[in-house]
This record gives structure tokens, C-alpha cells and sequence, in this order.
């Protein structure tokens, strides 16, 4: 046991807290997708999904002019979450009928936006300074079902974004109907193992497995190779005030070493691991350190 537990404090200690703002772009057609935060979260393709969609939405609204949805990250829950959308007129003086998104939460709902997004395409010459949040509540039981038909569609997992590759490409998810469903490929074809709301976290770092965090807290584990079914929903005690994302490593088949730091200014890390064959998390390596002597 103590072997493992210094290999896993090794491995853990690699992270290291760069948490410089940085910026991401892709375009999609007309719809331009900007999202800035301070860690690479699974929350950048969601909002690469959500541009996708609304390049969709756009041409059967039959909408030509720029969109910008610029996704402000509130990564640290400050509840400074707000809505605006204006015309982007200083940056793009020429065309007074672009839209201009700005979107500042802390998770975004697809749907929501892309009601948003429909409201101000409708709307688009009434655009001065509009807050999103009241327009959502207003149109909140207003789906329509042009909404509901390009919600039905797939679209897959972006990997365009380098610091969110993951090596393995035999687990990964697509987004259809307000759910992430997450599969495995077998024989060719793609097997749906589980639909979680949400994806916090995504991560593989080799052939053993993927890990599917749903919430900054709960996770779910899953065979690349072997034909085996999802873990049960692996709770994470004491872990609801973490927003930075978690350092996984596969140690071996049925070992994984989870870790955190317990805020963005603190050296104090919390090392877990987890027991594929018991499904388990061992929840603190450091007390059982300390318990051991």
C-alpha cells in the first residue's frame, strides 16, 4: 500500500496552477464562438456545440448576418452571471444587424441560449443593449418547435480544442435533446451507456478508461477497450466548493489517481484513488498517510 500510495502522490504533484485568463475561437459559418476563462473545462465544448446549433438555427431563420456569442466564463461561482445582447457596432460599424452575445454563468444550458439566440434573430432590428436573462424567463414555456426539431439532431464532441484532446477516441459523447449521451464504439457501432445533464470534466489519459465527471463533485468510469458497463455514480465527499478541474491518471487497469487542489491559491492537495475491481474511491491518501505513520 505504500508503494502505490507514493506512485500516486508522484504523479499527482505534476499539476500546476497556470490560471492566466485565456481565450478560445472557432468559427461556424456566420456564428462566431468566443469563450474565455482560466482552465480548460468541458464547458468550452459545450459552448462550441451550442455555436454549432446556432449556425444551424441561423440558416433556417434564413439569417445571414455575423453572430457573436462570446462566453464568458464565471468559473468560480461569483454569481456574476449575466446576459447582454447589442449590436456589435464598434467593432463592426458596417452592419447594424449583427448580433452580439455576451454571456457571463458559470454553466450554460443550451437551450436557453439558443432561445436567446432565436428571440434576437426575430427581433434583430429592435436590438438596444437587451438583458438575456429577463428575455430567457419571458420565453422560458416558449419553446418553438424549430427549436425542438435542430435540438433532436446530433453533434458530436468538438476535438478542435488541442488542451481537451483525449488520446483515446473509443469513448466520447454527442449532445441531442437537452442530454450528453455517452458512448463506446464496439465492433464498428456506436453503444449509448449512459445520458448524464451534464459534463464537468472528460478525461482519459490512455487505453485503460474514461472518466465522466457530471458535476465538480460525481463522477463515472468507463472501459475504452473491454466491454464492461459503466461504473455506479462515484460521489466525492467534501468537494462542493471545487470549480478547478481535477488531475486524473491511470496508474494501472484498476487504479486511478484523482486530485485537486482545495482553491486556486492553495498548495494543499487532496489525493484520491480509485478501485476499479471494488469501486471504490479511496477518498484521502494523506489521512491514511498520517494513520499509517
Amino acid at each position: 500500500m505504500r508503494k502505490i500510495i507514493f506512485i500516486v502522490l508522484v504523479i499527482s504533484f505534476g499539476h500546476c496552477f497556470a490560471h492566466k485568463n485565456v481565450t478560445v475561437s472557432e468559427n461556424y459559418g456566420n456564428v462566431r464562438v468566443l469563450f474565455t476563462t482560466s482552465f480548460y473545462y468541458e464547458e468550452i465544448n459545450k459552448a462550441l456545440i451550442i455555436g454549432q446549433y446556432a449556425e444551424r438555427l441561423s440558416k433556417k431563420l434564413d439569417y445571414k448576418d455575423s453572430i457573436t456569442i462570446w462566453f464568458k466564463h464565471d468559473y468560480a461561482k461569483n454569481n456574476k452571471d449575466s446576459f447582454t445582447i447589442t449590436h456589435d457596432l464598434k467593432n463592426d460599424p458596417s452592419k447594424s444587424n449583427n448580433i452580439f452575445l455576451t454571456l457571463t454563468d458559470t454553466e450554460y444550458s443550451v437551450k436557453d441560449i439558443l432561445r436567446l439566440l432565436e428571440y434576437s434573430i426575430q427581433n434583430v432590428n429592435k436590438i438596444d443593449n437587451w438583458d438575456g436573462k429577463s428575455i430567457i424567463k419571458e420565453t422560458n414555456t416558449k419553446t418553438s418547435e424549430l427549436l425542438n426539431t435542430i435540438v433532436q439532431e446530433k453533434i458530436y464532441r468538438p476535438e478542435t480544442i488541442h488542451k481537451l484532446e483525449t488520446p483515446n477516441k473509443a469513448v466520447s459523447y454527442y449532445y441531442k435533446d437537452e442530454s450528453f449521451h455517452i458512448y463506446r464504439v464496439e465492433n464498428d457501432i456506436e453503444k449509448v451507456l449512459l445520458k448524464v445533464e451534464n459534463v464537468f470534466q472528460f478525461s482519459s489519459d490512455n487505453d485503460f478508461a474514461t472518466i465522466i465527471f457530471d458535476t465538480n463533485e460525481s463522477f463515472y468510469r468507463i472501459d475504452n477497450n473491454r466491454l464492461s458497463k459503466p461504473s455506479n455514480r462515484i460521489k466525492i465527499d467534501n468537494a462542493e466548493g471545487n470549480h478547478i478541474p481535477y488531475t486524473v491518471k491511470s496508474i494501472s487497469y484498476n487504479k486511478t489517481s484523482i486530485s485537486f487542489f482545495k482553491s486556486k491559491n492553495s498548495n494543499q492537495q487532496r489525493v484520491m484513488i480509485y478501485l476499479q475491481d471494488q469501486e471504490r474511491l479511496v477518498q484521502n491518501l494523506d489521512k491514511i498517510i498520517r494513520e499509517n505513520g
